[in-house]
This record gives structure tokens, C-alpha cells and sequence, in this order.
């Protein structure tokens, strides 16, 4: 078991306010980049309760959805993060 992470990169500051505001930020992260999240490949044990992502941009706004999987399968995505 353990912990996947998807995210969107939102590069403009204009549509990092948009994003922020929206009442489903999947949607507006969606609308804004004109696709669906990046999945990482990497996935974390049971025992993480954080991750370093080393290859963030300065002045890009983040958002994630994390996942929980075992050996009964995956769960579903959380929320966006804000």
C-alpha cells in the first residue's frame, strides 16, 4: 500500500487567482491548462507523511490530489488541493 500524487501546473498568476476562486478547482484546472493532471510515477509507502518535490518552478502555482491504493486496489483522488 501507499500514497500516488497527480497535479496541474498553473503558470500565470491571472489563472492562479481564477483557480483559487473556483468552487471546483478540478474543473477550472481542467478548463485553464486544457487537460487532465500529470500523474508522478513515484509512489510513496504506507509510513510517508510527506514528500519533497525537488523540481517545483518558482511563481508556478501547484495543485494536487493525492490517492491511497492497496492490495485491494486504489482509492479515489482527494479533493484538489487550494
Amino acid at each position: 500500500g501507499g500514497y500516488c500524487l497527480q497535479f496541474w501546473a498553473i503558470p500565470s498568476e491571472q489563472d492562479s487567482k481564477i483557480v483559487q476562486a473556483a468552487p471546483d478547482i478540478g474543473s477550472a484546472c481542467r478548463e485553464i491548462t486544457g487537460k487532465e493532471p500529470e500523474f508522478l510515477e513515484e509512489s510513496w509507502g504506507p509510513e510517508a507523511d510527506h514528500a519533497v518535490l525537488k523540481w517545483l518552478v518558482p511563481g508556478t502555482t501547484y495543485v494536487f490530489q493525492v490517492m491511497a491504493f492497496n492490495a485491494s486496489g486504489k482509492g479515489d483522488w482527494s479533493d484538489p488541493s487550494k
